[in-house]
């Protein structure tokens, strides 16, 4: 039969809305360009499990619920142990020696922090007898246990935005982190940066608007299945996992913690530090445009309303230097701008504001 076509306006975050009601109709009426509006195909939900009511999503990502398969079909979407009592089973593994972990404990990725890409796993789980301990305790739950020390990558149960990084070889995955597994590892790094991207955050936001992202809900991601492996966010994924190792060289809980680079580059630690997360967020801003390129995305503008906005939009100022682009050659896509000295002095003064408020 034929689609029904239906017209949203959405007017969430607006604090007059007749007034803005009345505005959006006149817009309307006199053909005037607005991105309040939204025409969309009403059977497009039903391409989405559980036909969540997402009209804001627009018809452009809509579609790629109808054209694309799911990651479910491309990759293993599994849940991890639950030891039903983390006061007795995990520790921090600073806690035990090397030689501890290596005989009676497993390294275990929990929710960690924000990271994208990375997060240097600081837990490990009392696995002495292949985990007998934890088996025998009544609270406990192994699920998927087959998926157990397998390498691929995890995402945040709990988690502001959705969140993937790589999961190594050799951990066990918690059920606070959900593996995501296939083995091919330049698959896995595509999908490292594919799900850390705001077209799946925005998505992700959509189908489950809590803070606790589960397994049904990635399984439902949809993804351009011949687009994986894509050599180029492969790279930038590999480039994104060294800078957040190198940026944890600086913090005493990580295992990537370097005494020596701590004590040498003391004053200049949190500048380090800060160009670390730069990059990262570069990186992030690179792979956005490539999947906004491949699934053609051009209302970019809605996927940033409620996300952090792409830092590949804001140039470098060049009154504090060049940006080096020689290690890492990504740093090339970021425009660069010199301001007049008296906007550069008032930019200065402004960031001072801000530190010591």
């Amino acid at each position: 039969g034929l689609c029904e076509v239906l017209r949203f306006l959405r007017l969430v975050g607006e604090d007059e809305k007749v007034a803005s009601l009345n505005d959006q109709i006149r817009y309307s009426r006199e053909s005037i360009e607005n991105n309040k509006f939204y025409v969309i195909d009403q059977d497009s939900f039903a391409n989405i499990r559980r036909q969540p009511f997402v009209y804001w999503f627009g018809q452009e990502i809509l579609d790629l619920f109808s054209e694309y398969k799911l990651l479910e079909d491309v990759a293993d979407v599994k849940q991890g142990i639950g030891t039903g009592s983390d006061e007795e089973f995990v520790r921090n593994w600073w806690e035990v020696t090397l030689d501890e972990i290596n005989q009676n404990y497993s390294w275990l990725v929990q929710s960690g922090d924000d990271s994208e890409y990375y997060d240097s796993t600081e837990k490990v789980i009392l696995w002495e007898d292949d985990g007998q301990k934890v088996r025998n305790h009544d609270g406990s739950n192994l699920r998927n246990e087959e998926y157990y020390r397998k390498g691929g990558l995890t995402f945040r149960d709990f988690s502001k935005y959705f969140t993937a990084r790589k999961h190594p070889e050799g951990h066990i995955h918690s059920k606070a982190a959900h593996l995501v597994y296939t083995d091919e590892e330049e698959v896995n790094k595509t999908l490292i940066g594919y799900l850390c991207s705001s077209v799946v955050r925005f998505i992700m936001d959509g189908i489950n608007s809590s803070i606790h992202f589960q397994v049904g809900d990635a399984k439902n991601i949809p993804i351009k299945e011949n687009w994986i492996p894509n050599n180029q966010i492969s790279e930038l994924v590999r480039k994104a996992v060294a800078i957040q190792k190198r940026r944890y060289q600086f913090v005493e809980t990580k295992r990537e913690f370097e005494g020596d680079v701590f004590v040498n580059s003391f004053e200049n630690r949190t500048l380090h530090m800060d160009v670390c997360r730069s990059d990262i967020k570069t990186i992030h801003g690179i792979i956005d445009q490539l999947v906004f390129e491949e699934y053609n995305i051009s209302e970019k503008s809605r996927i940033y309303e409620d996300l952090p906005k792409n830092q590949l939009n804001y140039p470098h100022i060049q009154n504090v230097g060049s940006l080096d682009t020689e290690e890492y050659s990504f740093r090339s896509e970021v425009q660069e701008k010199e301001l007049p000295e008296d906007e550069y002095q008032d930019l200065v003064s402004n960031i001072d504001e801000l530190k010591d408020n």
